[in-house]
């Protein structure tokens, strides 16, 4: 689904070497849906079909997809796939794990915070402590940014080495 878009579908729980687990999870929950007209285009009708895709670790988006008709044709061609909206819901004081690096604020992927405030529709306040309880930073974030922690998750200790 292109490079641009695969990190939500990380957030989400999916892996490049695990694309069959994406491609059967699209199937049976999306695919089960009705599909609305859209756009026409000078090539044919476009629909489209806006479902919840649910990972295997609970955590799910809004998904639409994109289909064609060409104009002669009678089955529809896949256009693309993109996420309408994340439905993650986190409570305060839930330890989560950062899924992307923040070099302003000395963060790597895999670093555990704390959601210390919840914003509509999909904001988080995570607050990040060095081992000692020292809050070292309070970032406001996505839910796509951050997964819950899950039980195979290992926690490690490394040097905190604020680059801004």
């Amino acid at each position: 689904m292109g490079r641009f878009k695969a990190p939500f579908f990380v957030a989400l729980g999916y892996t490049q070497e695990q694309w069959q687990r994406l491609e059967s999870d699209f199937r049976a929950q999306h695919l089960a849906q009705e599909a609305q007209p859209a756009a026409t285009s000078p090539y044919g009708q476009k629909y489209e079909i806006r479902a919840m895709l649910t990972a295997a670790g609970g955590r799910s988006a809004e998904v639409v997809s994109v289909w064609i008709i060409l104009a002669g044709e009678d089955a529809p061609r896949f256009v693309t796939a993109y996420l309408r909206r994340c439905s993650v819901k986190f409570r305060r004081l839930d330890v989560v794990v950062l899924e992307r690096d923040l070099p302003a604020h000395g963060l790597k992927r895999g670093d555990l915070g704390a959601v210390v405030e919840l914003y509509e529709p999909d904001g988080l306040e995570v607050e990040f402590v060095t081992a000692s309880g020292r809050t070292e930073a309070l970032v406001t974030l996505t839910a796509l940014d951050v997964r819950p922690v899950v039980e195979n998750d290992l926690v490690a200790v490394r040097p905190y080495l604020r680059s801004a």
